[in-house]
């Protein structure tokens, strides 16, 4: 091969091609500081035809004077993600093992704090909890049930398999209406809106599996209720003297931008119970498509969003089965230049360590990044 031939690529020399680049670099750079400078032509001519650089997103300090699209501060979507906090139902001991309430408590008794207790009650001495446990339930029923029988305080199985969204209240002011004047008008005060966040009802989609685990969950939640009603099955004795509600649970809602792991949104739903379960789910289930299971949620706590405690409160509960002897696993895998896949053990909160570029994304967020065990 000739000399000159190794030193052309595709017809063009190397030192002509290298030199080109040079040029075009230089051509960016000055278009590039053209377009920051706001009051060059270019930038004027661009902002006219409804293109504006991020430093004219300056919302907190001017007024827009014409409407602009803002793509770089609009939220273009969110993911959800729901993390539900067990219960503690007196289904089974930490061993796994059914209750069985074989004797009679009496007052003054150093077994409990209960007046009476029938003989052969607990769970042990009802056929559908030893069904569930001779089938072989429980991983996915009776440890999702009893916060004392799994290390891990939340309900994987329903955060995997969730397939709807989790409806919140909206934030609504009572008002105070005062006497008419002579006139035949009143003035209307705002009081406070603390009961937005009490009293409310929001339903959840699951996708059940062909062992009916999410349905099975939810029955024998109501399986306990009825029959601790009815005084064959009853909570540990440390729930009724401290008047704990053993039998509510806790839904932590993030929402999650389309990176993957920036929050946009969290809340908590403070003492929430299965008010209804839709069994008609199952009187006909269709050739093609998923079983559904829906399941209405009954708020008999509080609802709160936006306070920096639910997030310490939610790495506190990561840190009971974890202990922070943990391995982060990126989002991003660079051995493949995509988005990783693989299932992790725990989820943690942390702040964003980025450092903002500009006064309008100058904001302090938090990142939801996982981790292996």
């Amino acid at each position: 091969m000739a000399n000159t031939d190794t030193q052309q690529f595709k017809g063009v020399y190397v030192e002509d091609y290298f030199s080109g680049n040079e040029d075009r670099n230089k051509l960016y750079t000055e278009t590039k500081d053209e377009l920051n400078r706001s009051s060059s032509l270019l930038a004027k001519t661009m902002r006219a035809n409804g293109i504006y650089a991020k430093s004219d997103m300056d919302y907190n300090n001017s007024f827009y004077r014409m409407k602009r699209i803002d793509p770089y501060y609009m939220v273009e979507g969110a993911t959800e993600m729901l993390f539900f906090v067990k219960p503690d139902l007196n289904i089974v001991d930490s061993s796994g093992n059914l209750i069985n309430f074989n004797y009679t408590y009496t007052d003054g008794s150093p077994n409990g704090s209960y007046d009476t207790m029938a003989a052969n009650a607990g769970t042990a001495n009802i056929p559908y909890f030893r069904w569930l446990k001779d089938a072989g339930y429980t991983d996915s029923v009776f440890k999702n049930l009893s916060y004392r029988a799994s290390s891990c305080p939340f309900m994987r199985i329903l955060t995997n398999r969730k397939s709807s969204n989790m409806d919140i209240p909206d934030i609504v002011a009572d008002e105070m209406e005062s006497a008419q004047n002579l006139y035949g008008t009143r003035i209307y005060y705002p009081k406070s809106s603390m009961k937005s966040d009490e009293d409310a009802e929001f339903s959840i989609e699951f996708e059940d599996t062909q062992f009916l685990e999410i349905y099975n969950l939810f029955k024998a939640y109501d399986m306990y209720r009825q029959f601790k009603w009815m005084g064959m099955i009853a909570p540990e004795s440390k729930y009724t003297q401290y008047k704990i509600l053993h039998d509510h649970m806790g839904i932590f809602k993030f929402l999650i931008d389309n990176d993957g792991e920036t929050l946009l949104y969290w809340a908590y739903a403070t003492g929430v119970y299965p008010k209804s379960i839709s069994r008609s789910s199952l009187s006909e289930i269709q050739d093609k498509g998923s079983l559904r299971i829906t399941v209405t949620f009954k708020l008999s706590g509080w609802f709160s969003d936006m306070e920096p405690n639910i997030l310490a409160h939610f790495d506190h509960l990561v840190d009971t089965y974890t202990g922070r002897n943990i391995k982060e696993i990126p989002i991003w895998d660079d051995d493949i230049q995509a988005v990783d896949g693989s299932n992790i053990d725990a989820f943690y909160i942390s702040r964003d360590p980025a450092t903002p570029h500009s006064t309008s994304d100058s904001y302090k967020r938090y990142l939801i990044k996982g981790y292996s065990v």
